[in-house]
């Protein structure tokens, strides 16, 4: 049986995504641009979520836009950190490494904050964060901020020592709420934009508490592309909650819309961002 390696995964993925758009972009003399996402969940459930607003983005640009992913969180950062997208999605701590890189600006975040769920089964005889107690409990990678924020909340209440949960790393939001969902933990820490598409789909899951909130996921963009190129990104995702087919895109992604960002917002979690420079150990996403 033929096996796709999985660090050509995202590059098939992209070439499967741009199938429909091929004779655009050989009749568009444009230069096609590449938008790179943080790998929170796996490649194909990343570009299915995302092709709507690929597709919306690439008619207000009218250039052709390929999205791309990479295996884990160090990768994603070592690409960014070389300029390797013109556009990026990535959490907020993240958004701060490429703004000290000089590569990008951070023009905008989601209208919604960021929190970490704490998420049990529906069945699930927990009802409160002190049941936790030394139970496994899955989290996305060590390095994602949703992990931090999660952790952290669980540290306030008590769990600490004797009583620490144990912590099982799982390779995504996604998988963290599935394993959760299969037995393997009886908790799932994940971000409340996962559990809102969680639940959307019917899953069997309930939210026994929330972190406090943070600046949302930020969008990147390279501070080297046209300036009109780079005005139009921004005003179109802006805008798109205030527009019919930007609307129908926002709908089917469950999101209610991206906003600009206010001066230095993502300072906010530069803590988490030395958290994460502080680990001696980076966890595969």
């Amino acid at each position: 049986m033929f096996k796709i390696k999985p660090r050509h995964q995202s590059l098939i993925f992209c070439f499967v995504l741009l199938l429909p758009f091929r004779c655009l972009a050989a009749q568009d003399s444009k230069h096609s641009l590449t938008f790179g996402f943080l790998p929170s969940r796996s490649a194909i459930s990343l570009f299915k979520h995302y092709a709507p607003l690929r597709s919306y983005l690439m008619q207000q640009l009218n250039t052709p836009l390929v999205l791309e992913t990479t295996v884990d969180y160090p990768t994603f950062l070592a690409d960014t950190k070389k300029r390797k997208y013109d556009f990026a999605l990535t959490a907020p701590h993240f958004a701060l490494l490429a703004i000290d890189s000089g590569h990008y600006e951070a023009p905008v975040t989601y209208i919604r904050s960021l929190m970490a769920d704490i998420l049990v089964r529906d069945s699930s005889r927990v009802q409160d964060i002190q049941q936790l107690a030394g139970k496994r409990i899955s989290i996305p990678p060590q390095s994602a901020i949703i992990s931090m924020l999660g952790r952290h909340y669980l540290q306030q209440q008590g769990l600490t020592g004797a009583n620490s949960p144990n912590y099982v790393v799982s390779p995504s939001h996604n998988a963290s709420i599935h394993a959760m969902l299969a037995g393997d933990t009886t908790a799932a820490i994940a971000s409340t934009n996962i559990t809102r598409q969680f639940l959307k789909k019917g899953a069997a899951i309930r939210r026994l508490a929330h972190t406090k909130a943070i600046p949302g996921m930020a969008f990147l963009v390279a501070r080297d592309l046209p300036k009109q190129i780079r005005v139009s990104f921004t005003r179109a995702l802006i805008q798109m909650h205030r527009t019919h087919a930007g609307k129908a895109a926002l709908d089917k992604m469950g999101y209610p819309g991206y906003r600009k960002t206010r001066v230095n917002e993502f300072e906010a979690v530069r803590p988490y961002l030395n958290m994460y420079n502080g680990s001696s150990k980076l966890n595969r996403d």
